[in-house]
């Protein structure tokens, strides 16, 4: 081991020998040194006898011994830090196998109404705007894990569902979840009967809408009653669920699919929203205006199939865009929708209806009923 450096040993009156090691006898051992004290040299037997000034003498070396157990500790250290996260991934790995439903029950839900997928438990914290997007308020939001269906409620699914209350006889309750199709009315440039017998549109794969809000209940009621999970119940999303999985945890996520553009660099759309042409903009000097406001409104195109588009991180269709979303906190939908243009079809975008609406559809959770 090579002494202080010539300033340490300066000031500390430290005068280092490069006599020949007593053991191996080279000259590469400096531990023996003597201190000038008083113009007299000082074997390090006599410096002992001085305990006043042992705070200047050299650190001593580490046992050889001292130094294998500090190995040693290091390599059992770097040891537990593995083991440690090997468990917590154990943990996760259990944690997300136990939120799986058995085949039975998948099988049931492809069966009824389609494929659900995994939103992990989440944490996080939500910021409160004002109209003018100033933060006014915040609060920690923690989320369960829970499943959602990848899609909108399609009419598909719904017309099975009456013509099952149908059958039951239930003729009051499928009265009452009967779809208001009337409700496109003032949104078409055609006869409604046109418009849904229309073989271009596909209307089984389209979202179901124009539907009331006890109606979507009912249904989520209906698939308890078929399914009978133990585990599970379905139901409306809560506000924090929903936006919980539009946003896939990202608190400062604007749009479901992560991008806060609404178009990609092809320049096609991300979702479906109202989207002005550019041949109905024209430029003033006020500004940019749109021409010809109702002529733009039908030529939108009104809700697409419900696997359009791109899914988000969590594999789910639309969460912003072609048609807002209830929760279970009624007369409030999240998303916007089709008849929406774009800074409305966030996932903070809230809206409100009163009643049956073309704007309007839903999707379904699973939730553990040990959660509820």
């Amino acid at each position: 081991m090579n002494p202080p450096d010539g300033d340490f040993g300066n000031r500390a009156g430290i005068r280092f020998s490069t006599d020949r090691c007593p053991l191996t006898g080279t000259g590469e051992c400096r531990k023996s040194y003597t201190r000038q004290r008083g113009g007299v040299s000082h074997t390090p037997d006599e410096i002992n006898a001085y305990p006043e000034d042992k705070n200047i003498l050299p650190p001593k070396i580490l046992p050889i011994n001292l130094v294998i157990t500090y190995r040693n500790l290091s390599k059992t250290l770097t040891v537990m830090r593995k083991l440690t996260l090997t468990i917590l991934l154990v943990v996760a790995v259990a944690a997300t196998w136990a939120q799986k439903p058995d085949k039975k029950t998948v099988k049931l839900e492809k069966q009824l109404v389609g494929t659900f997928v995994e939103i992990p438990s989440v944490h996080y914290t939500e910021y409160i705007r004002d109209t003018n997007m100033e933060v006014y308020a915040s609060q920690e939001i923690t989320l369960a894990g829970f499943r959602m269906l990848e899609t909108e409620v399609s009419n598909k699914v719904y017309d099975a569902f009456l013509e099952d209350l149908k059958a039951q006889g239930r003729i009051k309750d499928y009265e009452s979840a009967r779809v208001h199709n009337e409700g496109w009315a003032p949104y078409l440039d055609r006869p409604v009967d046109e418009f849904l017998q229309d073989p271009n549109l596909s209307y089984a794969n389209y979202p179901v809408v124009n539907i009331s809000y006890e109606s979507a209940q009912l249904f989520c009621q209906w698939l308890n009653e078929k399914i009978a999970s133990p585990e599970w119940e379905y139901m409306l999303p809560t506000r924090e669920q929903w936006r919980g999985a539009a946003s896939c945890g990202d608190p400062n996520a604007s749009y479901s699919n992560g991008s806060p553009f609404l178009e990609t660099i092809a320049n096609k759309p991300r979702y479906n929203y109202w989207h002005v042409p550019e041949m109905y903009i024209s430029r003033t000097d006020d500004g940019y205006k749109v021409m010809d406001l109702w002529s733009v409104k039908y030529h939108i195109p009104p809700t697409v199939p419900v696997k359009t588009y791109y899914r988000n991180a969590y594999g789910l269709y639309n969460m912003s865009g072609n048609v807002a979303e209830m929760v279970y906190e009624q007369g409030v939908a999240f998303g916007g929708s089709w008849y929406d243009p774009g800074y409305d079809i966030r996932i903070d975008s809230e809206k409100r209806y009163d009643g049956p609406s073309p704007l309007v559809g839903f999707r379904v959770i699973a939730v553990r009923k040990k959660q509820l």
